[in-house]
């Protein structure tokens, strides 16, 4: 690598720093983007989590089972709590946001419901260490498990405006 302000005979110094620069937030950008884990944001607001909801549930235990697994990912996992998510419906809720790598290659978060079992829990931690959306295939029983962001329940809810007679 050619050191700043070093450039060939004849050549520009602004040129050479301007090169550089740019040379240097590309491998920047890339590398944030590579790096970029896949996210579960798990819910912990007023009804995930929540003993009096699924009181048989382990919701601490679930937390720190999905924390060991992102100490364990070399960094290709994280984890993150949420306050409420919006739909208490379907707790307890996780979002399951894709890689960078993911993410370039088209994917969008997935949300997924009722993650109350330890089954639950093996196949979104299965799906999200393959890689997560965008980068592997989720298990047949967490697809089911699959739920609409709020905003796509709205936009699927609104009725189109009727048109009025000509």
């Amino acid at each position: 690598m050619r050191a700043i302000g070093a450039r060939p005979p004849g050549q520009s110094p602004c040129v050479t720093e301007v090169e550089e620069s740019v040379r240097r937030l590309a491998a920047l950008d890339k590398g944030a983007a590579r790096g970029r884990p896949c996210m579960l944001v798990v819910c912990r607001g007023c009804c995930c989590g929540s003993p009096r909801k699924h009181p048989g549930t382990d919701h601490e235990g679930q937390l720190a089972r999905l924390r060991a697994a992102a100490a364990e990912s070399d960094g290709r996992l994280a984890i993150r709590t949420s306050e409420c998510l919006g739909p208490c419906g379907q707790a307890n809720l996780v979002v399951v946001q894709p890689s960078g790598e993911g993410r370039r290659r088209g994917a969008r978060a997935v949300w997924v419901g009722w993650v109350l079992s330890d089954d639950g829990i093996d196949d979104l931690l299965a799906w999200a260490t393959a890689g997560g959306p965008g980068m592997a295939a989720p298990s047949p029983a967490l697809e089911l498990q699959f739920v609409p962001s709020p905003a796509e329940a709205r936009a699927r809810t609104r009725a189109p405006e009727p048109r009025a007679p000509r």
